[in-house]
Parts: C-alpha cells; sequence; structure tokens
C-alpha cells in the first residue's frame, strides 16, 4: 500500500523553529479522502496566501518569518513522498528555494536548514502567523485526532479557529 509521509511539526509548531526538535510522523494512504481535501484546500487558497505573502513583504519589509509552506519531497526507497515544512521561501523564476523548517526522516542528504527547492505543484500546505496564531495548516487540522491529546490541544490552542483570514479578499 502506497503512503502520503506527513511530517507534522508538532512540537516545532509551538517553540520556536530553531528548537529543531524531531517531528512525530503520521502516515496517510494516499486513498485518505480528508487528508487529500486538506491537501486540495490548500493549494486552492494558495493564491491568496501570496497575495498576503507579497503584501506583507511591501508593509513591512520582515514577513519572512510569518509564512511557510509544506511541500512533498521525493522520499529515499518510497513511491510517495515526505511532507516538511519550508519556511523562509522566496518564489524564483522557476518555482521557489526555501530552508527545511524541519528535519527530514526520510530525505537522505538533507537536514533542518537545507535549502531546497520545489515547485507550485509539490505544496501541500500553507501556515501563515499573526498575532502569535497560525492560518492554514489544513493538513495539520486533520492530524490533530493522531496526537497525543495534550499535544493536540496545544496545537488547538495555537491554530485560529478558521483556516482562512476574514479579512483576506476571494
Amino acid at each position: 500500500m502506497k503512503f502520503l509521509t506527513a511530517v507534522f511539526f508538532a512540537l516545532a509548531i509551538i517553540a520556536p523553529i530553531q528548537s529543531r526538535a524531531q517531528d512525530q510522523v503520521i502516515h496517510y494512504s494516499e486513498a485518505d479522502k480528508t487528508m487529500n481535501a486538506a491537501i486540495a484546500r490548500a493549494q486552492e487558497t494558495f493564491p491568496q496566501f501570496m497575495v498576503q505573502y507579497y503584501e506583507d513583504e511591501e508593509v513591512t519589509g520582515a514577513f519572512l518569518d510569518a509564512f511557510s509552506v509544506k511541500v512533498e519531497m521525493a522520499a529515499s526507497g518510497s513511491t510517495s513522498g515526505e511532507h516538511i515544512w519550508v519556511s523562509p521561501f522566496i518564489e524564483t523564476e522557476t518555482g521557489f528555494l526555501g530552508l527545511l523548517a524541519n528535519e527530514p526522516v526520510e530525505l537522505p542528504g538533507l537536514t533542518y536548514g537545507s535549502e531546497v527547492t520545489f515547485t507550485l505543484s509539490q505544496i501541500s500546505d500553507w501556515s501563515y502567523q499573526r498575532d502569535g496564531r497560525a492560518f492554514g495548516n489544513f493538513t495539520t487540522r486533520v492530524m490533530l485526532p493522531s496526537l497525543a491529546p495534550d499535544i493536540a490541544q496545544n496545537v488547538r490552542d495555537y491554530l485560529t479557529p478558521a483556516p482562512m483570514p476574514e479579512d483576506w479578499r476571494p
């Protein structure tokens, strides 16, 4: 059975990103309808996320830390990939360039902070932090029932009730 490997940063999402906490790995079937719907919703709303990304850049100039993307990277010895957070990241002429924000599990030769390139089609989620809370995180929200109750509660407290900010234009 093929698996979609989702690397979840339950500890790093709460602590500063520099914590380098070993992330919990949760496997989902590639046929998991709930996870696939979360990925589809993240991809569908990604253009709005990028509008905010560029608006924040113009307003603050210090926008990179507030924006993260989860990217599917080809995993060694697997037909599916490892989904891992990348932050900060920038858009390039051919896609995106960023730094791994988690310690990879199935990506030999890469470590926390490794520079990676990726394309739009590899993005499976996004996260936008404002006022100490996180929007987006569609896949994270699906994973909550799989987490230990105390960790899940900490993550729920960090996530906004709705994944999309009300003030974002449609």
